[in-house]
């Protein structure tokens, strides 16, 4: 039982993650043979296709099978492999300077309680409606009834 495993499906199953791995990478990230071509040797040169794809036909950007040794190809400084730093909200200048940004609305709001305070806390009038027949003659006087 363990001899057919071991021949017949662990290399079936190696060839299905190769193949779906392959698929799924970005052209970009695909060396040595077009993408195709990696397709191609997955599927017909039985277990030594995945194995190449596995070992040479992507870049990887994982991290290093054993700690303290760096990644193939990688930067490091002072043993350390560089990384992207990510930043906190507070210490991130681009979210701390829309912070102190208004929008109309804060502005709108600044000059209705700015309004408030000038009239003494009463609420400003409402503008007259136009619709509203006044009481006012041509001449500005109350007409006789």
């Amino acid at each position: 039982m363990i001899r057919i495993v071991l021949i017949y499906v662990l290399p079936i199953l190696l060839a299905i993650y190769a193949l779906i791995d392959c698929i799924q990478t970005d052209e970009s990230e695909v060396r040595g043979l077009p993408k195709i071509g990696w397709i191609v040797l997955i599927v017909l040169v039985g277990i030594v296709g995945p194995i190449a794809w596995l070992v040479a036909g992507k870049t990887r950007t994982g991290r290093s099978l054993l700690p303290g040794l760096p990644r193939p190809g990688s930067r490091e400084r002072g043993g350390v492999a560089e990384t992207p730093r990510t930043l906190a909200p507070d210490d991130d200048p681009e979210f701390l300077g829309q912070l102190g940004s208004h929008n109309s609305y804060d502005r709108l709001l600044e000059e209705w309680e700015e309004d408030l305070r000038r009239n003494g806390g009463d609420p400003p009038a409402p503008p007259p409606d136009d619709d509203e027949p006044t009481d006012d003659g041509p001449d500005g006087d109350v007409p006789a009834r």
